[in-house]
């Protein structure tokens, strides 16, 4: 019996000794607290959570607590979560015990949606100077914009433009690389802002720019020009490979395709040579040359009355035979002081420069006449012509004649304009 009590007493007092320790904590110590975004950006109504770290990561503490600087422009919940209710600065801060982190929130007022326009104005011939202004809200200086600038005749990505706006108000950007010929530009502007809208513009721009005595085609080859008379004429051939709006010109080679084109705009090299497109300019179909888009914007194919006006301005007296109509010991003044064979140069008297570009067949599609003959298109048909004959003038040593063709001949054509 008092070995039974004797086990009795030694469990009470190890009990006894037990509750005296201290209790060993459950994990490690909270060591610091801190916001992965520091700062913080808000539009008034937006609710945000803010992401806490903490330092060790399974610290154990009594607990957080939570609190705005100031309710009135931002409040938080007890879990972190921040709501936005007017525009000011807040300071959030969250503690445990003697360690806290503080975020700072921008709340900024709602923005009215923006809308935009393009206005675009020409700086040069080569250049234009697009403005991108708000309609509608404001464009602010922490948006950005892209501007995209394209060819619509070609489909070619002119510019491309990234930027960050510098200032509050309108945008102001140079684009470059334009061809001063009423060739049409489709412009795209995109603004996004930090509040998540995205808003886009779209404009189409003709780029226009006059200089005197210089013209350009809708590819950007430039042309120089004189005055005869009471007309302005382009001093070189044309060496386009599309009409003034845009519509495709087509190059063919093949005598067999160029025969059959007899119908749709084409044009090809003198002998399928590109030097000879460089030197002379190309040969044309007249369902190219006969349209009236062939030549720039404001200028056009001569008809055979504007023929009949040059050789008149030059000093010619004009005849008229069963063959056609023609001027008579002109073609020496109109000629280029260099460029033909056979020591048929001419004297340039009126700075037009004709070049002897030969012609091609249009019978069989073959090419004739490069060095001494200038052929080149009007845009009237014989009246009354059976075959559906074109007139076309030429020049040789002499004359400024006109012969009467097909419209599957290859012939050059100069544009002209009244003054």
């Amino acid at each position: 019996m008092k070995k039974f009590v004797y086990f009795v007493s030694m469990a009470l007092v190890s009990l006894g000794i037990n509750a005296c320790k201290p209790e060993e904590p459950a994990g490690p110590e909270l060591e610091g607290l801190a916001f992965k975004t520091p700062e913080v950006e808000l539009a008034v109504g937006d609710v945000y959570t803010l992401e806490l770290t903490i330092t060790p990561a399974d610290a154990v503490y009594d607990g957080l607590l939570w609190a705005s600087s100031d309710e009135a422009v931002a409040s938080v919940s007890d879990d972190g979560e921040v709501t936005a209710v007017s525009a000011g600065t807040a300071d959030i801060t969250v503690n445990s015990g003697e360690i806290s982190a503080t975020c700072k929130v921008t709340v900024k007022e709602n923005r009215e949606q923006v809308e935009m326009k393009i206005e675009v104005r020409a700086l040069s011939a080569n250049e234009a100077e697009v403005t991108v202004s708000a309609v509608h809200g404001q464009i602010l200086p922490e948006d950005n914009l892209g501007l995209t600038v394209v060819n619509t005749f070609t489909g070619e990505e002119i510019q491309t433009i990234e930027n960050t706006v510098s200032a509050e108000g309108n945008i102001v950007e140079t684009v470059e690389g334009l061809i001063p010929a009423h060739v049409v530009y489709g412009i795209d502007a995109l603004l996004t802002t930090p509040d998540g809208q995205s808003v886009t513009a779209e404009s189409e721009y003709e780029h226009v720019w006059d200089e005197e005595g210089i013209v350009y085609d809708c590819e950007g080859n430039k042309y120089t020009t004189v005055i005869v008379g009471n007309q302005e004429w382009i001093v070189e051939n044309m060496r386009v490979g599309m009409l003034n709006d845009g519509t495709p010109v087509e190059r063919l080679d093949a005598t067999d395709a160029w025969i059959a084109a007899n119908e749709s705009p084409a044009w090809c090299f003198y002998n399928n040579d590109e030097a000879n497109g460089e030197k002379y300019g190309y040969l044309y179909n007249y369902p190219a040359a006969g349209s009236d888009r062939l030549c720039p914007v404001g200028w056009r194919t001569p008809t055979h009355e504007d023929w009949q006006n040059l050789g008149v301005a030059v000093g010619g007296t004009l005849y008229s035979d069963e063959w056609g109509d023609y001027f008579s010991m002109i073609g020496v003044h109109l000629k280029a002081t260099e460029g033909w064979t056979d020591g048929k140069n001419g004297k340039d008297t009126y700075g037009l420069s004709f070049l002897p570009g030969g012609c091609r067949n249009a019978q069989d599609g073959t090419f004739n006449l490069e060095g001494s003959t200038a052929y080149m298109w009007s845009s009237t048909p014989v009246e009354g012509s059976e075959y559906g004959e074109i007139n076309v003038w030429y020049i040789t040593n002499w004359n400024l004649s006109n012969i009467r063709v097909v419209g599957t001949g290859g012939f050059s054509v100069r544009c002209v304009r009244d003054v």
